[in-house]
């Protein structure tokens, strides 16, 4: 299979994904459970900044104490507190920034991990569907420990995803050749990345191990660039869920094919 085969594989497959969750309702229970539990992350997130804002306030003041026994009612004086004026609100500006989006980040991880067991649901359906084999019955007495197996698979994932960007990050300092770089880089990773985490739900729940999937994600990383790249439409990570999970599950069974063919 070509290079441009290879990503417009993953880049056709979106359109796949929402027709194929469009025609099916059976899946929008499962489709909609795991984004109400990344909306209840989100909201939680905000009510707590929102909540602590007048503590936050007040610890990033107690940064500047002089700012309220500045020099005396002289020129000097005055450009001395304007200039601290200046610098409290900028830091706070900066750090609220900072924590709105770690809060958000978190939010969305933690929101990734608990919907995690119900998106592995939805990619199991999908496969029934898409490929007409009868459904594996539900065994209760499996749920928590499969969900807790997902769990432990996400926790080593997430660590995986953030470690390659904070290997990266040094290349940032390095005037001009290394901004460039580390920007490029952090841009693939960042799209790869995001594919692979909606590629793994079918492989989670065969409880692949993990050296396999990256394997996989490796073989055929140019299909998995082309579904990742939704991650530069904003908000489509939140909304679009649901159809990146079938779409994901649907390219997984596309290269999986593929790749019996290719080997017969």
């Amino acid at each position: 299979m070509s290079t441009l085969q290879q990503l417009r594989i993953g880049l056709r497959i979106h359109g796949a994904g929402w027709r194929f969750l469009r025609r099916h309702r059976t899946l929008w229970p499962w489709a909609v459970a795991p984004f109400c539990v990344q909306c209840l992350c989100l909201v939680a997130a905000l009510t707590i900044f929102i909540t602590h804002r007048s503590e936050f306030t007040a610890a990033v003041q107690s940064w500047l104490p002089q700012l309220a026994t500045g020099p005396g009612p002289t020129t000097w004086g005055y450009l001395v507190q304007y200039l601290y004026a200046i610098a409290h609100w900028i830091l706070f500006l900066l750090t609220s920034g900072i924590t709105l989006f770690l809060l958000i980040l978190a939010a969305y991880l933690v929101g990734s991990l608990c919907a995690a067991p119900l998106n592995e649901i939805l990619a199991e359906k999908t496969e029934h569907l898409a490929t007409g084999r009868p459904e594996a019955p539900l065994v209760w007495r499996a749920v928590l420990p499969n969900a807790w197996r997902s769990i432990r698979v996400e926790c080593g994932k997430a660590l995986l995803l953030l470690g390659v960007p904070l290997l990266i990050l040094p290349l940032h300092f390095i005037p001009l050749i290394g901004t460039i770089l580390g920007t490029t880089l952090s841009a693939l990773w960042t799209t790869w990345a995001t594919g692979f985490a909606f590629v793994d739900y079918p492989q989670s729940y065969r409880y692949l191990p993990f050296r396999t999937r990256l394997k996989f994600a490796r073989r055929h990383a140019l299909s998995l660039l082309g579904l990742g790249i939704v991650f530069w439409l904003p908000g489509y990570l939140l909304l679009g869920t649901p159809a990146l999970v079938v779409s994901g599950t649907l390219l997984y069974g596309t290269l999986g094919s593929a790749a019996t063919t290719e080997e017969k």
